[in-house]
């Protein structure tokens, strides 16, 4: 497990990659036919001008802004030791989660992350998945799903490309992906629970732009996923960390083969530090941000591909990896702007990007990443911005449960529904999420002052059409 941690802690961010080239003799293209020939792939699309005409009409409507479905990136590897006594940078603050240092392996936890979530208009959580048997796994079938059951709420497993395709040496390598998909199959994606758009359970993939680093491994990645699925009675869909960075794109011209887009049905961007930039952010920098978003999103579409927009409240790993002296991001736009107001500012752009051929999915990273300091999960202890070698003189707020507050205020419509027959236990969770919502504003906070609606906001974020490129 020591090993298992480690590649945890080391997951990518700002595009760095630790791929060496490598030669693959499993072309993607006869893959493709042998798949194409004997019936097992079939890849459903609309086409971009049906999609773009979708997205116009439903952000146009009279009904108002779209039906929104929202989803967190979910850890479920806090087990008996909080994962392996990990350090993180709130504990060396003084603060910790609210239900402290939990254990998820205990179905308690799991219905109060439950409740939280249906306060806050979330419906999917997407569950960062290691392999069979790992702790990630163990947690998601037998506690979540049997936590969740008969309830709306949903998951989709994230999987962790940077363990289930890492070669020797560290080369990648696709030799997993059959029996990973396989197991995936039996397991996961015939329960009620499993999300599913158009019908296709999906499968996030996490940062599958890097994969490009070894020509043919993506391709050849997604083709066996889609193969082994597709025998066993599946059409996946396939979600790529693709949209990082600026748009590859030169006077409205991709500067490579939309291979990506190809192969995939969706793409979004996981790392949003590592395109955002450090310390406060400004609003221009966010405008920045989200302007190159659309663009990946106009590309995507042209493609046949959906595209889902994605938040960060803020991010810092100096308290897992201070070796790699990553400056953090900080949770507020200036040093007088309230907590939190950095995550408010990202969702307000970003709503305007979800696309209904994707269900009107926006992904907030993350629910519970305690180790990047990327979570919104409620948070207690002492405001301080010292040591400076982990704040970088930023200032980090114990904010309670501020994020679920900002959340469920910017995304009302997002139904979430509790189960028609619930246990004395699930009750309880329902009544804690009812407590919370009926609770009023307390005075002088983010709630009480900032009482602008969600469809206010989604007004001044009409979107219009222009060019690729014209930003």
């Amino acid at each position: 497990m020591v090993a298992d941690l480690e590649e945890r802690k080391g997951k990518q961010v700002g595009g760095e990659s630790d791929a060496t080239s490598q030669s693959y003799q499993f072309p993607a293209k006869l893959v493709l036919a042998i798949a194409f020939f004997t019936g097992m792939v079939c890849i459903f699309h609309s086409s971009a001008n049906e999609t773009e005409a979708r997205v116009s009409r439903l952000l146009k409507s009279e009904d108002g802004p779209p039906k929104l479905t929202v989803g967190v990136y979910y850890y479920p590897w806090h087990g008996k030791n909080f994962h392996n006594d990990g350090g993180y940078l709130r504990e060396q603050l003084s603060q910790t989660p609210q239900l402290g240092e939990y254990d998820d392996t205990d179905p308690d936890v799991i219905r109060q992350h439950l409740a939280w979530s249906q306060y806050a208009n979330i419906g999917l959580w997407v569950t960062s998945w290691w392999g069979e048997g790992k702790i990630e796994d163990n947690t998601t079938k037998k506690v979540i799903l049997k936590v969740i059951e008969g309830t709306s709420h949903k998951i989709a497993l994230h999987y962790e490309t940077t363990s289930r395709m890492k070669g020797e040496n560290g080369t990648k390598t696709t030799h997993r992906v059959t029996d990973d998909i396989n197991y995936i199959c039996d397991t996961y994606f015939d329960h009620p629970n499993y999300f599913r758009i158009n019908d296709r359970p999906v499968l996030v993939l996490y940062v599958t732009r890097t994969l490009d680093d070894v020509p043919g491994l993506l391709q050849d990645a997604l083709l066996l996923a889609r193969t082994a699925a597709a025998k066993k009675g599946y059409n996946i869909y396939l979600v790529g960390d693709q949209a990082f960075g600026k748009p590859p794109v030169v006077n409205n011209t991709l500067t490579y083969e939309a291979d990506s887009f190809d192969y995939l049905d969706a793409i979004t961007n996981y790392d949003v530090y590592g395109s955002m930039g450090r310390g406060y952010v400004s609003n221009d920098a966010i405008h920045a941000f989200y302007d190159n978003q659309w663009i990946w999103r106009r590309l995507a579409m042209k493609e046949d591909c959906a595209f889902i927009p994605s938040v960060t409240p803020g991010y810092n790993d100096l308290g897992v990896r201070p070796e790699a002296k990553h400056a953090p991001l900080s949770r507020r736009l200036s040093a007088t702007s309230p907590e939190g107001s950095f995550f408010e500012a990202s969702l307000k752009r970003a709503i305007g990007l979800v696309d209904p051929s994707a269900e009107n999915l926006l992904l907030v990273n993350s629910f519970n990443e305690w180790h990047e300091d990327t979570q919104i999960e409620p948070c207690i202890g002492d405001t301080t911005d010292e040591p400076y070698e982990l704040t970088a003189g930023l200032k980090y707020e114990a904010y309670g449960e501020l994020y679920l507050d900002i959340l469920k205020r910017m995304t009302p419509g997002a139904a979430v529904q509790t189960k028609e027959k619930e246990s004395p236990k699930e009750k309880e969770v329902a009544k804690k999420a009812a407590e919370l919502r009926s609770q009023p504003p307390r005075p002088g906070t983010w709630r009480e002052h900032r009482s602008r609606s969600y469809h206010d906001l989604f007004e001044e974020e009409e979107e219009e059409d222009f060019e690729i490129g014209d930003r």
